[in-house]
């Protein structure tokens, strides 16, 4: 473990039916605030993993919304992490819905979302709806 709670841990899990009923289970404010060592909270976690979908993040962002704008190691917001790994579109909604801002927000690479996206090679959809909520990023 790498300082990963249970939350996080269901967080990464490739069921996610399984994963959604853990966190209502175990799922509290207080869990879905802690970081691992590398200070992702839990929705980092879901939004780093590929099999994730919308349902999941919305459990955890219903939790602790403020998770939306907790950077991580090098500077990741949850939305660079799903970038980077291929995440579904419904999943990158999400998390643009819960915080908007994120679209905007850089790492320490100086990478916005839709960076990550191209060079991490997300989905056409993915990229086009990244570019829609921030057309400036491509100017960045």
């Amino acid at each position: 473990s790498v300082g990963a709670t249970p939350l996080h841990l269901a967080a990464a899990q490739p069921d996610v039916a399984r994963s959604i009923a853990i966190v209502k289970v175990i799922g509290t404010p207080e869990a879905a605030a802690i970081e691992d060592r590398s200070r992702r909270t839990p929705l980092h976690v879901a939004a780093q993993n590929s099999h994730s979908t919308d349902l999941l993040i919305n459990a955890i962002v219903e939790l602790y919304p403020e998770a939306t704008a907790k950077k991580a190691h090098r500077g990741h917001l949850p939305l660079h992490l799903a970038a980077q790994s291929q995440a579904k579109e419904a999943v990158i909604k999400a998390l643009i819905k819960a915080f908007p801002q994120a679209t905007e927000a850089r790492n320490k690479n100086s990478n916005t979302a839709l960076h990550d996206a191209a060079k991490y090679r997300a989905s056409a959809s993915v990229v086009k709806l990244l570019l829609e909520a921030y057309p400036q990023a491509v100017y960045i």
